[in-house]
């Protein structure tokens, strides 16, 4: 979104150097010979040096910035609305699967799933940190895997007939002691 962001901005940009673009031809339109010392003055100032400069040469560089900022502006709007129909496809998706049925079971099936490559990568990132020829290594590991199936087992036993009650209550407790402890420090 950072990108969309910056394509936005730019896009303010353009609009108002488009906006000044044209008030300079409305300058040109109602009398020339101040827009031409007006723009002559700023390119002094710009380059410091006195350039002699004619009002068709003035007019055709202000059209040649005009076209360029136009051009820019419009494929600013266009990356835009890409990235608008890129989002619209998204979530147009995402609610076709939130639309299916899916049980609390199979949710919780497939969040353990999910975890399974965070935690072999894990792992394998702190292997050599581990002595593996150790007893109590593999001692931890054989009740580190016992434990988990017995977590896994109880909570899904949980899932199919308990409600998720008591854990909104215990988190909003938590959040509302947590914020006291912060607040009355």
């Amino acid at each position: 979104f950072e990108l969309s962001r910056e394509a936005q901005k730019n896009r303010g940009k353009y609009f108002i150097y488009l906006c000044i673009i044209i008030a300079i031809q409305f300058m040109f339109i109602y009398d020339p010979s101040i827009a031409s010392a007006i723009l002559k003055a700023l390119f002094i100032k710009l380059i410091d040096a006195n350039v002699v400069l004619n009002i068709y040469i003035l007019q055709t560089f202000i059209w040649v910035i005009f076209l360029y900022i136009s051009i820019r502006y419009y494929q600013t709007n266009v990356y835009i609305e890409r990235q608008y129909a890129c989002i619209r496809k998204i979530e147009n998706d995402l609610t076709e699967i939130s639309n299916l049925k899916i049980d609390r079971e199979s949710a919780a099936k497939f969040s353990f799933l999910l975890s399974t490559p965070i935690v072999a990568a894990a792992v394998l990132v702190d292997i050599t940190e581990f002595a593996l020829t150790s007893a109590a290594f593999w001692i931890g590991v054989l009740a580190s895997f016992i434990v988990g199936l017995i977590v896994i087992k109880f909570l899904m036993n949980y899932l199919r007939k308990g409600s998720f009650k008591i854990f909104a209550i215990y988190r909003i407790l938590l959040g509302l002691l947590i914020f006291g402890v912060i607040l009355f420090k």
